[in-house]
């Protein structure tokens, strides 16, 4: 696109009003638009370029003049800050659900999505809400997502989209990379990319909560890797009275006592002589045929 030295000119100056009148520093990324935009959400042109001349010129002057680099924003904050920086790619309910976890944990987060109404949704709530397609490498470095020290890519969906994002995180050299997906094929090639971890949010939740409800007694759990799991048991009426070292779960099935609460007080452990109460709460360490078995004893 040709900018006459005019415009160009006319355009710089008045960008340069604009800055002269903030006080907190750069401008965050926006394009001109006729109705207000919320104040985190930035407008980043589809594809990288500006739909209209309009666009385009405010865009290009904004770039000329300074006033926006989201990449040195991000580094300057975390010089005087210790929270990291999370880019979450995708704000679906998964990914959106991440992106306000995360942030509320006090942490930089960049959400990005290419539908505005989702980012204009959590706008209030992120430090950075954008709207541009992952696709397009440029328009990510622009807006500081080299700069992340985490990249979670939460399409689905659209796999090339997801494929597309995922190399251009691994190409900016983000440190840590979780991918989502919805397939066998999906994950092979998540895998092949080399993401640190592929996740299926639907399948793994299923499969926590088919494990809680296969056994009344089991409250929740959490799995440790390596078949290890710290299972949450509810003590029966059935225990009532007796001690731990009563109990089979470490003569019969190799587990371990991690802890026992009353309420919100740990009141024992392995080889403490402490009575059970009905409702008390197990915490139990050890594989997870060793605990389905000790669970179908209580």
């Amino acid at each position: 696109m040709d900018v006459s030295r005019g415009g160009a000119k006319a355009i710089q100056s008045l960008a340069a009003s604009r800055k002269g009148e903030r006080k907190d520093g750069p401008a965050q990324v926006s394009m001109v638009r006729t109705e207000p935009c919320l104040p985190n959400a930035a407008i980043y042109p589809i594809g990288g370029f500006a739909n209209t001349y309009h666009n385009a010129l405010h865009y290009l002057a904004k770039h000329r003049a300074g006033l926006f680099s989201e990449g040195n924003r991000l580094a300057r904050r975390r010089m005087v800050s210790k929270s990291r920086v999370f880019a979450v790619i995708g704000l679906g309910t998964f990914g959106a659900t991440l992106a306000s976890d995360l942030q509320r944990f006090g942490n930089e987060v960049i959400g990005i999505d290419i539908d505005e109404r989702r980012v204009s949704a959590h706008a209030d709530e992120l430090s950075q809400a954008l709207v541009l397609d992952a696709r397009d490498d440029g328009a990510l470095k622009e807006a500081g997502v080299d700069s992340a020290d985490v990249g979670v890519v939460a399409m689905g969906t659209n796999i090339e989209a997801s494929v597309l994002a995922t190399i251009n995180l691994k190409t900016f050299g983000v440190d840590t990379i979780w991918a989502k997906a919805t397939s066998k094929n999906h994950h092979r090639i998540l895998s092949k990319l080399g993401v640190d971890r592929v996740i299926h949010p639907e399948r793994e939740v299923g499969q926590h909560i088919a494990q809680v409800l296969n056994n009344p007694l089991v409250r929740d759990y959490v799995s440790l890797g390596n078949g290890q799991h710290v299972v949450n048991f509810r003590v029966p009426e059935s225990l009532k009275g007796r001690s731990l070292s009563e109990l089979s779960y470490r003569r019969d099935h190799n587990l371990r006592c991690v802890g026992v609460l009353r309420g919100t007080d740990f009141i024992g452990h392995d080889d403490a002589n402490c009575a059970l109460e009905k409702d008390d709460l197990l915490l139990l360490l050890g594989g997870r045929q060793d605990l389905r078995e000790f669970a179908r004893e209580l």
